[in-house]
C-alpha cells in the first residue's frame, strides 16, 4: 500500500473515485487485445485474529560487581582452614549489616552459594567466571495472524490491535478458514494443515524477541477485519486480472497476489450488479483514444463530450496544461478539484487564466469566493506548478503539453456541461497556433 493520500480520500473511498483513479491499471497500449476494463468493485472484509499470549525470555543480564566479588570471596576463604568465613567476609566488605545479610540472602535464593556452610556452589562459579546470569521473565505480546492462511503478521508489545471493525451490512465477508480456534488448549493443536498454534505464535513472536523460550497461555483471542476494496478486470477474451487497494486509496500488491490465490470470482463478483452497470455508464465517459497521437485534429466536440476530455487531460498531461476560462464557479471546480490536485502532485505545472472585467455592478463575479479559496489553498500547497492569471479575456482554451489545444465556446471551470445547452469547440494540432496561444493568453 506506497504514497500518502489527502484525508478526504482517505475517510471518503467512494467506488467512482476508484473506477477514475485504476481503470486503465491493467491497459497495455502495444497491444490492445491485452487491455483490461473494470467489471465490477466490491468492499472485501478479510478476517484477522487478534491473540494476547503469555510467554518466556530468557534475559542475559549481567551480575552485580559486588556479587561477583563476594562470591570470589567465599571460593577463596574455603581454601583457607580454621577461619569463620562468615565473620571474615562481613570484616573484608565492610558492607553494612542489612545490605550484608540481603546480599547473602541474593546469592543463596539464586543457587549460587550454599548459605549453611556459607560455600560457592556449581552454579555460582559458572556465574562468577561469566559475570551473566540467564533469567526467565513472563513478558505480553499481542499477535496477529491471518484468519485464512493462520500465518503470522506481524506482533506488538504495547498495544492491543484494533479489533472494532467488523463488515458494515451487505458487505463481502471473507470467512475464516482456521483448523482450530486459537486458545490455551488448542495450542498444541494444528491450526494450518503443518502448523500448531504455538508454532505460528512462537515463530511470530521470535521474529521481533529471539529470546523468547516458551508459550505458556493464551489469554484473549478476538477475530477482527481489515477492509480492503478488491477491483475485478475483464477482457475480450474473458480472462480476469484483481486489484487490491488499501483504505488509502493506495494498490496493495502484496495482498493482491494473495487474494488471487484464495478468492473466486463467483463469490463475489457478480456482472448484474448495479454496481457494474453504473461502471458501465462511467466507462462510456472514458471512450476516448488512451494516445494523444491518434486524437483527430479538427474534431468537432459537442457540449457533453467536454468534461471527459478535460478528465482525461488532467490525467494524462506529461508536462503543463493551460486552462482559459473567464468565470470560475466552485460547484464546477470541485467536480475536477481532486483531480488537479492529482496532476499537481505528478508535477504537472497548471497555469489558469481567468477574468472578466465588469461592465456594470450587476455583472457577476470572475471567481467565486469557495473557488478563490480552494485555489488558493492549492498554490500555497504547489507553489509554483499552479499558476492563477487574471487577465480579463473571453477566450476558451484547453491545451495539453503543448502538443494539442481545444478552442471553442465551452467554459471549462464554470460550467459543466450537464444540460442540452449548445457548446462547441474544436482540437486544433497546430504548433504554431499552439505557441501563439501560450505566447499571448498565457504569458505570466
Amino acid at each position: 500500500m506506497k504514497n500518502n493520500t489527502n484525508n478526504t480520500t482517505k475517510n471518503n473511498i467512494s467506488k467512482e473515485m476508484i473506477y477514475h483513479k485504476f481503470y486503465d491499471y491493467y491497459s497495455d497500449n502495444d497491444n490492445k487485445e491485452l487491455n483490461y476494463s473494470i467489471y465490477d468493485v466490491r468492499e472485501v472484509y478479510y478476517p484477522y485474529y487478534s491473540i494476547t499470549v503469555l510467554y518466556q525470555k530468557n534475559e542475559k543480564k549481567e551480575i552485580h560487581p559486588i556479587y561477583i566479588s563476594i562470591l570470589s570471596i567465599i571460593e577463596e576463604l574455603a581454601s583457607f582452614r580454621d577461619i569463620n568465613i562468615l565473620d571474615t567476609l562481613k570484616e573484608i566488605t565492610c558492607l553494612d549489616d542489612d545490605i550484608f545479610n540481603s546480599i547473602l540472602s541474593d546469592l543463596n535464593m539464586s543457587g549460587y552459594i550454599d548459605l549453611k556452610n556459607l560455600s560457592i556452589t556449581e552454579k555460582g562459579k559458572k556465574i562468577k567466571n561469566n559475570a551473566f546470569e540467564n533469567i526467565v521473565e513472563n513478558n505480553t505480546a499481542y499477535v496477529q495472524i491471518d484468519g485464512i492462511t493462520g500465518e503470522g503478521i506481524s506482533v506488538n508489545f504495547d498495544r492491543k490491535y484494533d479489533t472494532k471493525s467488523f463488515p458494515e451490512q451487505d458487505k463481502y465477508e471473507l470467512k475464516p478458514k482456521l483448523l482450530v480456534y486459537p486458545r490455551t488448549e488448542t495450542l498444541l493443536e494444528n491450526i494450518t494443515e503443518i502448523k500448531t498454534v504455538y508454532k505460528v505464535l512462537y515463530e511470530t513472536i521470535y521474529k521481533a524477541d529471539n529470546k523468547i523460550v516458551n508459550i505458556s497461555e493464551i489469554k484473549i483471542t478476538k477475530k477482527f477485519f481489515e477492509k480492503y476494496y478488491c477491483i475485478f478486470y475483464t477482457n475480450d477474451n474473458r480472462d480476469e486480472k484483481r486489484l487490491i487497494i488499501n483504505n488509502n486509496y493506495i494498490e496493495d500488491e502484496e495482498n493482491t497476489e494473495k487474494f488471487n490465490k484464495i478468492i473466486n470470482k463467483m463469490e463475489i463478483s457478480n456482472k448484474k450488479s448495479a454496481d457494474y452497470q453504473e461502471h458501465e455508464k462511467i466507462k462510456k465517459e472514458y471512450n476516448i483514444n488512451t494516445n494523444f497521437d491518434e486524437i483527430e485534429d479538427g474534431k468537432l466536440i459537442n457540449a457533453s463530450e467536454h468534461p471527459k476530455y478535460f478528465k482525461y487531460i488532467l490525467e494524462k498531461a506529461s508536462k503543463i496544461i493551460y486552462i482559459q476560462s473567464p468565470w470560475i464557479k466552485y460547484e464546477v471546480l470541485k467536480l475536477y478539484e481532486e483531480k488537479i490536485e492529482d496532476a499537481l502532485k505528478r508535477n504537472i505545472k497548471i497555469i489558469i487564466s481567468y477574468g472578466m472585467k465588469k461592465r456594470n455592478r450587476n455583472d457577476k463575479n470572475s471567481i467565486d469566493k469557495d473557488s478563490k479559496n480552494k485555489l488558493d489553498e492549492l498554490q500555497k500547497k504547489y507553489k509554483d506548478l499552479l499558476i492563477l492569471k487574471e487577465d480579463h479575456n473571453h477566450s476558451k482554451i484547453l491545451i495539453c503539453d503543448e502538443s494539442f489545444a481545444i478552442i471553442g465556446s465551452f467554459n471549462w471551470l464554470s460550467y459543466s456541461g450537464g444540460d442540452s445547452r449548445g457548446e462547441t469547440s474544436t482540437i486544433n494540432k497546430n504548433i504554431n497556433t499552439i505557441n501563439d496561444l501560450v505566447r499571448n493568453k498565457f504569458q505570466c
